[in-house]
């Protein structure tokens, strides 16, 4: 009872947890026309089991109903990915090569070599493809490997490329890497696109990305040109870990600098966690009122720099989770509302949710959300 009026967040978080589960355990337990129909008339059902003070029933109801919509959106995106065209061919371990592929390039491309072999990696989402003869439409992400990529490709444009679907690797032994589970639960993929040297690839002089995320991409230039000031003299090694720290940027780090830190268990120093978010918002806290900027102000102006510096680090799970809950609790200084460390939990993971399902999949996510759950359980205690 306690949980339900002080936290009632954090519980519809775990609604959305379960949901998502049993969704993708059970795809086809309940048609997805009678979920969202069954989810909606929740809804009502609630507002009016709260409108007759009837709070236990009604909570009981909107838990069950929250859950039902994200078992019913994750089913939704799990059919999607299903209606592949390709998809049975992928599944039978074939390759397909295919011509005048239109896609837009989802993510910032990677390069991994230099000169004539610049070997990039990127995720296009491809809207359609030419095949023998007819032109075919998919509209799916793809993890794409170029063998040669060109210098002038960034996120956000849209291209035209020739090359062939191949099917995802699944795990050779037992903990190996599952390339197969990893791009699907990360990229929404089915299989990768592979690009040979000298296939085609056009640029239609578009560009589809997120001013935001461009604005973001420049700031983040700009950041680590200023960090690179004085040390540019030392080996790509030691200024790729620095700038991977700050910034969470580990395009320009060679793998076998990644690798001797994943061997070593040291990893996590390449991720922008939620400690950087913090560390960015009480700066931000102790140095605007030096310019005469009032603490409600400064409260106001550290929730669009702390989102913001969520983009500029790539996005991360824990970065976006940190900026989320130091937005509420700035917010809430605004409105002189207490923050409750489980009801902000909540509410960033509701977000998350609700702009990926698949989060509830990922490592970084269930850690993320799982040390900080445990530090607002135990440290009263401790």
């Amino acid at each position: 009872m306690k949980a339900r009026r002080t936290c009632p967040l954090f519980l519809l978080s775990i609604a959305a947890v379960v949901g998502i589960l049993v969704g993708d355990l059970t795809p086809n337990l309940i048609p997805e026309w009678l979920s969202w129909t069954l989810g909606i008339s929740g809804l009502v059902a609630t507002i009016a089991l709260f409108g007759k003070k009837c709070p236990v029933i009604g909570s009981f109801v909107l838990f069950l109903t929250i859950a039902l919509l994200f078992s019913a959106f994750h089913v939704q995106k799990l059919d999607h990915l299903d209606s592949f065209v390709l998809l049975p061919n992928l599944n039978r371990g074939q390759t397909i090569r295919v011509t005048d592929a239109r896609a837009t390039v989802v993510s910032e491309p990677r390069f991994t070599g230099s000169g004539q072999r610049r070997f990039g990696r990127a995720v296009l989402k491809i809207d359609g493809f030419r095949l023998a003869g007819r032109d075919w439409k998919c509209h799916h992400r793809f993890p794409a490997v170029f063998e040669i990529m060109p210098e002038e490709l960034k996120y956000g444009d849209r291209i035209e490329v020739s090359g062939r679907f191949e099917p995802l690797r699944e795990a050779t032994s037992p903990g190996a890497f599952h390339e197969k589970k990893f791009h699907f639960r990360s990229n929404d993929a089915v299989g990768k696109f592979y690009v040979e040297a000298g296939n085609r690839v056009d640029f239609s002089g578009e560009n589809r990305g997120f001013r935001v995320v461009h604005w973001a991409h420049r700031t983040r230039d700009h950041l680590e040109s200023a960090l690179m000031h004085g040390i540019g003299h030392h080996p790509i090694e030691t200024r790729s870990v620095i700038t991977a720290m700050v910034l969470g940027m580990r395009e320009d780090a060679p793998e076998e600098v990644e690798d001797l830190f994943r061997l070593s268990g040291t990893m996590h120093i390449f991720a922008v966690s939620g400690l950087h978010v913090g560390i960015i918002a009480a700066f931000a806290w102790f140095m605007l009122p030096l310019f005469g900027i009032s603490r409600r102000t400064a409260s106001l102006i550290i929730i669009p720099v702390v989102l913001f510096y969520a983009v500029v680090t790539g996005l991360r799970p824990s970065a976006i989770r940190a900026a989320i809950m130091i937005s509420v609790v700035a917010l809430g200084f605004c409105l002189r509302r207490p923050a409750r460390i489980l009801n902000s939990l909540g509410f960033a993971a509701l977000i998350i949710l609700i702009l990926n399902t698949q989060q509830v999949f990922q490592p970084g996510f269930q850690l993320s959300f799982a040390v900080l759950l445990a530090i607002a359980w135990l440290a009263n205690p401790i």
